[in-house]
């Protein structure tokens, strides 16, 4: 295992990348409105990045199992039902979806850049990592489970 993997709370990341995207713009954004398609742009990725987050916590409050990202080995089960059904990683996704939002209203090529190190770095250093101990874990049903669902989408 790599020193980096599930060291850096998903959370933490998230909100650090949102900071520094909002701190880098800040300046730019208080002159200019944002362009009116922009703004839409930035609400209809908004939107469904609040509802996929909000859907996959409330899936593993549901499922009494941990949330905490940092100790997948805590998992008491494997969730797979509700928004898990479409995706493995809805929190990433409702997390990506609103930095996409947040850099739409910024009109910050610099935050979609942002974004997408955002998905590369949880990719290889959160659930890659996180797989391999699901995996282990439950064996045989995890990987059922990842034959049927996109990691992303």
């Amino acid at each position: 295992m790599n020193w980096l993997e599930l060291k850096v709370p998903p959370l933490a990341l998230f909100f650090g990348i949102a900071a520094a995207m909002l701190a880098l713009t800040w300046p730019a954004a208080l002159n200019a409105p944002p362009h009116p398609l922009l703004l839409i742009l930035s609400v209809l990725t908004a939107m469904p990045g609040v509802l996929v987050l909000g859907l996959s916590v409330h899936s593993f409050i549901k499922a009494r199992t941990t949330v905490m990202p940092t100790n997948p080995a805590a998992a008491s089960q494997l969730v797979n039902r509700g928004i898990y059904r479409f995706s493995r990683n809805p929190m990433y996704l409702g997390m990506a979806l609103l930095l996409i939002s947040e850099a739409a209203f910024l009109n910050s090529v610099l935050g979609l850049m942002m974004t997408l190190g955002f998905t590369l770095w949880i990719t290889r250093f959160q659930i890659q990592p996180e797989e391999r101990v699901l995996q282990q874990r439950f064996g045989e049903p995890f990987d059922d489970y990842c034959q049927r669902t996109r990691r992303w989408l």
